[in-house]
């Protein structure tokens, strides 16, 4: 199987990992606040702040991988396709410039 583009997403798997994200507050506010610590231990090194944050947050959904109810969520969706081809560089990027813009306002 070949991975292609998905919504402006490097894939599905990331698309539909970036949207349980984004619409799961919880785990939305958890992934902000890592973000947002992360940046400032980084000292504005934005190469080492993305690869500590998708370090972060690969860390975590294997987490909720391992303890949610396979049944519904994130997990289900995901249960047919490879954790694997979810680009968390991606992901991490696009968290990065969110909590930026957070920030800034």
């Amino acid at each position: 199987m070949t991975s292609e583009p998905y919504n402006g997403y490097t894939n599905w798997e990331t698309w539909n990992t970036a949207l349980w994200i984004y619409n799961n507050k919880n785990l939305n506010d958890t992934i902000v606040e890592r973000a947002v610590e992360i940046a400032l231990d980084a000292k504005n090194d934005r190469d080492m702040t993305t690869y500590d944050m998708r370090v972060a947050i690969e860390r975590m959904l294997k987490e909720v991988l391992l303890h949610d109810d396979p049944t519904e969520g994130w997990v289900s969706d995901l249960f047919h396709s490879a954790v694997e081809r979810v680009d968390f560089t991606q992901i991490a990027e696009l968290l990065i410039d969110e909590c930026v813009r957070r920030v800034e306002l």
